[in-house]
Formats: structure tokens, sequence, C-alpha cells
């Protein structure tokens, strides 16, 4: 495996894996929050009004 040959370290694919996961999770966790403030404002709108304010 290419990464393994450049770093030396045979657990460098691991560490890769990991940093992709919190990487992928802070964006998950970010898209959550984010739509769930856009969502909160809409409480009183009716559907039609919801989408149009999303």
């Amino acid at each position: 495996m290419w990464l393994i040959e450049r770093t030396g370290n045979e657990l460098a694919p691991a560490f890769f894996v990991i940093v992709v996961a919190v990487v992928g999770l802070a964006a998950l966790f970010s898209i959550r929050r984010g739509s769930l403030h856009r969502v909160e404002g809409t409480r009183d709108l009716d559907e039609a009004q919801a989408v149009e304010h999303i």
C-alpha cells in the first residue's frame, strides 16, 4: 500500500481512517445543528410558507 510505503508506518491507514471519520462526524453534526436552527423559526408557519422560508 502506497501510504505505508510513503510513511514507513504500518498504522498509517488506520490513522487516516480515524481522521476522515472525525472530519465526517464534525460535518454531520454541523449540518444537523444548522438545519435545526432553520426549522425552529418555522413553527408558526404553514407548510407552504415553511418551504419558502427554508
